[in-house]
């Protein structure tokens, strides 16, 4: 396990979040509803300085609390993705929540602990602290699934997620137990260092049966096929601000594991999962492309093209070089930015109409002429269309795959793009070429909600004009595993 060495840096940026979290539910308990608007800028800013730390440790290498912890430059950008879809998730969330939730304290509190949780998972070396920091994220999307108490569907959402949530936890700690029985410990480092010697010494059925137990619950996090069935129903029940959290955060947290898992402790048997990721990768984005386009409703389309997206993100990590891992995290960075900002047009909408339906998008391209331009930009981002952030990660994840000789996978990753398209498209078309069924409302938008926007649309584009230096960044923070 290593020496002894408590090292408060390694965490510091989780100490902020969590700090700012209690701070939120003290302060949330003793304001009155009426007041409790600034909450969101308070939690925003307790993001903001945990960002702060990141960039400071950013490029260091931190190793604390008998080398169970660590912080680097991988760390370091998977913290960035969660630090700014928080962020843009609580400047976007003030007008949403007003009137529907009692307690807005607790809300952002929330958010702040699931990012925490997200930290301590990417920073894990221990499967002890991957798993506290998988429930400390899981717990708290649980319950804001279903913080829209007067809301059926959001209940439905929190319960379904619960349940098959803490089932796929079973299952992934059962795949522990299993790693546990083979090496006797739960720390990556000496897994990795024992590997052929413990595969040789015929403890090669445990160590297989934990390493595939604890893949299937980490696919069942990242929405991939077959344990995907809970994401339409839990994303369209959820409040909307905590559906694009969801989408975005969580996923990246999702691969996060699969990047400190197999690429680390286990690194010995992913080269023989290969196969199968490449088969999930194929059915995964097929099955999220072909059913999006059966969808009435933006929100539950969303939830299908997020399924389509972790296949994407599965044919980069199928390629295990250097370009395709880059791809994977570059791709991330720009999936959350243009999801969030979709999801943020879609819930203006929401509160207009009480709807996410596509007919009632009809004619709101014109009347509301900056929401329909950004949504302009974000659904041609999702679609993969140059100069949007989203055609450089596709174009770097495919260049990953047939670089490592998957070339068919590459094609049908370009023909699932092109198939993705329509339903995009479709979305424009009912904004600026469909007539509103219905007198169409003025829309009021807060300023740290045209802000948050703004972050989206000038980080996709400013993104997908010029990639070079964030995929040179992206592709260095996985250089050590080559």
């Amino acid at each position: 396990m290593g020496e002894l060495n408590i090292n408060f840096w390694s965490i510091a940026p989780q100490l902020v979040l969590i700090c700012f979290g209690f701070l939120l539910m003290l302060i949330g308990g003793y304001t009155k509803v009426s007041k409790s608007g600034y909450l969101g800028q308070i939690s925003a800013l307790g993001i903001a300085l945990a960002f702060m730390v990141n960039i400071y440790l950013f490029g260091s290498r931190k190793l604390g609390f008998s080398n169970i912890i660590l912080f680097d430059e991988l760390v370091g950008i998977f913290n960035a993705i969660f630090f700014v879809s928080g962020f843009l998730v609580c400047l976007l969330s003030d007008n949403y929540i007003e009137g529907k939730i009692k307690h807005t304290g607790e809300y952002y509190a929330l958010i702040l602990f699931a990012i925490a949780g997200m930290s301590f998972m990417v920073s894990a070396l221990d499967f002890l602290i991957l798993f506290l920091g998988l429930e400390m994220m899981s717990l708290s999307i649980y319950v804001l699934a279903g913080l829209f108490k007067q809301s059926e569907r959001s209940i439905e959402s929190a319960m379904k997620y619960f349940l098959l949530g803490s089932f796929s936890t079973a299952i992934f700690l059962l795949g522990v137990a299993f790693l546990y029985g083979a090496f006797g410990t739960t720390n990556f480092a000496y897994m990795l260092q024992h590997f052929t010697k413990y595969f040789m010494d015929g403890k090669s059925l445990p160590l297989l049966m934990g390493s595939a137990l604890v893949f299937s619950g980490i696919v069942f996090k990242i929405a991939a096929v077959p344990f995907h069935m809970w994401t339409p129903d839990v994303y369209e029940g959820a409040p909307t601000t905590v559906t694009a959290f969801m989408a975005t955060a969580v996923k990246a947290a999702a691969f996060s594991m699969l990047f400190r898992v197999y690429l680390l402790g286990l690194r010995g048997v992913v080269v023989d999962y290969a196969g199968i990721i490449a088969y999930l990768a194929v059915f995964t984005m097929t099955l999220g492309n072909l059913s999006a386009l059966a969808q009435k409703s933006v929100k539950r389309m969303l939830a299908y093209s997020s399924i389509a997206h972790a296949g994407y993100l599965l044919v980069g990590f199928t390629s295990l070089n250097q370009i395709g891992l880059g791809a994977v995290i570059f791709y991330l960075i720009s999936y959350a930015l243009m999801n969030i900002g979709a999801f943020a047009i879609i819930s203006f909408f929401e509160k207009e109409t009480h709807s996410t339906e596509l007919n009632h998008l009809s004619g709101k391209g014109f009347k509301h002429p900056f929401l329909g331009f950004m949504m302009v930009i974000f659904m041609f981002s999702l679609a993969g269309v140059p100069p949007t952030s989203g055609f450089a990660g596709k174009f770097y994840i495919f260049t990953g795959a047939i670089q490592s000789g998957y070339v068919s996978l590459a094609i049908i990753g370009v023909l699932n793009s092109a198939i993705s398209a329509y339903y995009y498209l479709r979305v424009l078309v009912y904004m600026y070429f469909k007539d509103a069924e219905e007198p169409i409302s003025n829309i009021n938008i807060s300023a740290p909600q045209v802000v948050a926007i703004l972050i989206s649309a000038i980080g996709v584009l400013n993104i997908g004009v010029l990639p070079g230096k964030l995929f040179d960044l992206t592709i260095k923070s996985v250089s050590f595993l080559f």
